[in-house]
Parts: C-alpha cells; structure tokens; sequence
C-alpha cells in the first residue's frame, strides 16, 4: 500500500498489502526551527501529550539542498502522524491509523484527517479527546497552578523552602509586600515573584552545597544565607508594581531569579548589607540542614 502525503494526500492499494509506504516532502528546517516538514512517526499517549517515535527515512530522492521527497515503511498497527508540504509557505499533518487482523494479513488504513498549519488543529484534538490527553492535560495544569498558587501564598506569610543537593533550607520572616497592579496582573506577578526567590535560593544551594558538608560548615554558611535573604527582602520591599516581576519574568535559558533578582542581590557583601540599616531582629531567619537533619 502507498500513502503519498506531498500537496495532496492519497492512499493507493498496491500488490504489498502487508506494508504501507508513506511519501513525504522533504524542506530544510525553516530559520528558528530544529527540523522542517519531512517525518513520519508513530504516537502514542501518555499523560499529558503524544509521544511521537520518528520512523527511519529513504532520503535516497533528496538533494543535497535538503529538497525532495522520502519514504518510510510502516508494517506494524498504531496511530501515526506525516508531515509533508502543503503549499510554498504551508505544511501540513496528515493522521492516520493502521491495523491489522493477523501478523502477514493485509493491512487496513485509515485517514483521520489532515492538519494544515496555521489551521485549528482539529484531528489532533480529536485524538487528544479521544485518548483522554486533553484532560489529562487540563488536569496537569491545575496542579501546576495550584502548587504556584501555594507557594505564592507562603512567599507573603514571609517563607520560602527549598532543597537542593542533599541540602534543605528555610527561608522566615521575608517581607513581601502586596504588589499594585490589574487583578489579573497582580495573580500572576505574584506566582512570578514566589518562583523567581524560590528558584533563586535554590541556585544559590546548589552553588554552595559542595562546600556544606558538616554542622561546621552549615553554622558558618548560615549567617551567608541570611544576608542573602536580607537583600533578597529588600527587592520584594522596592519592587511592588506587578510588571516589574511580569516583566523580568525569566526567559528561555535565565537562571532563575537572574532578570529580577541577581542584579541587585549578587554579590551579597557586608556593606550593601549594612546599608539596609536592619536591626538583628529584622533580619530574616534562615535554618540549614543536612537532608537527614530536615528543620521542622
């Protein structure tokens, strides 16, 4: 069987019923992009998405410009999805399903449908539906935004936690002031923030954990940590307009913390410290333990 996926796409019966080719065109990867139209895979749910097995290619009919059309051979059941070029400018997805009654029988395919980009991804969300990813996904995201919703909630009551390394370390008496903006702003700067100084304080254990070894160092690094948190304060003190946080959220490949809080925390020497002009029972609390010595 053949299933020429380039332009159009067309299934067509030949005298090799137990092996389906699939034709695709073959593009180099659009500017910005990893890979361009030109794969077949097999997809399988899981949790929250597809997991797409790219299938081996005979790009024996493309140039060395990275144009022309490739084969895969698909002899096994499953869902599979191709992508080939729609137009000039257009790629599409073509879905499709191959079953089989026996091992050596015929093979029966079926077209779901095609996806055209910049369309509504309508196939896909079908077999979404269908397999139950879409909830799963939904599900997915009310944990996520349940568990950034509790960790902006403990920022304000002035705490933040954070393990790393083998290492745990409690954050008290930060001062995190309500932040001015729109409803909707303000919930989402405020989740921004917590996991801007959560992340932070994480970076900053894990740089140190190779030197915390023993209660001696542990002791030493404390008093560290609590100017660390002191000046971390005194941002959340400073900037209290949501899109300051909005804005210096982190970006693909920041550190955590890095556009919101590095520049103004890092390096946490005695002197930005004592410009603070905080008093012993202002400072922030820090506790820091070994894993095994968890703080309760």
């Amino acid at each position: 069987m053949y299933l020429d996926t380039v332009r159009t796409v067309s299934l067509n019966e030949d005298e090799t019923p137990d092996i389906l080719l699939v034709r695709v065109e073959v593009k180099p990867a659009p500017p910005g992009r990893k890979a361009g139209p030109g794969w077949v895979a097999r997809m399988t749910p899981n949790a929250t998405s597809f997991d797409y097995a790219f299938l081996p290619l005979d790009r024996s009919a493309v140039n060395r410009a990275g144009n022309g059309s490739a084969t895969a051979l698909i002899n096994t059941e499953g869902f599979y999805c191709a992508s080939s070029q729609f137009r000039a400018t257009k790629q599409h997805r073509t879905y499709f399903q191959v079953q089989q009654s026996a091992p050596g029988a015929a093979l029966a395919v079926q077209i779901l449908g095609n996806d055209i980009e910049h369309s509504a991804p309508e196939t896909l969300r079908a077999l979404e539906a269908q397999f139950g990813v879409s909830a799963a996904r939904a599900t997915a995201r009310e944990r996520q935004s349940q568990a950034e919703q509790v960790l902006a909630d403990q920022l304000e009551e002035g705490r933040c936690s954070v393990c790393a390394d083998g290492l745990n370390l409690e954050v008290t008496r930060l001062l995190a002031p309500p932040l001015t903006g729109s409803p909707q702003q303000c919930l989402w700067a405020l989740r921004i923030r917590a996991a801007d100084v959560q992340g932070f304080f994480r970076l900053v254990l894990a740089r140190a954990a190779p030197k915390l070894k023993d209660a001696a160092t542990l002791h030493t690094a404390t008093d560290s940590f609590a100017s660390i948190a002191a000046l971390v304060t005194d941002v959340l003190k400073r900037q209290t307009s949501a899109t300051y946080w909005i804005d210096r959220r982190p970006q693909q490949g920041d550190k955590p913390g890095e556009r919101s809080l590095f520049d103004n925390v890092w390096p946490p020497t005695p002197e930005k410290v004592q410009a603070l002009g905080l008093s012993a029972d202002e400072m922030p609390t820090v506790l820091l333990a070994l894993d095994s010595e968890t703080p309760s």
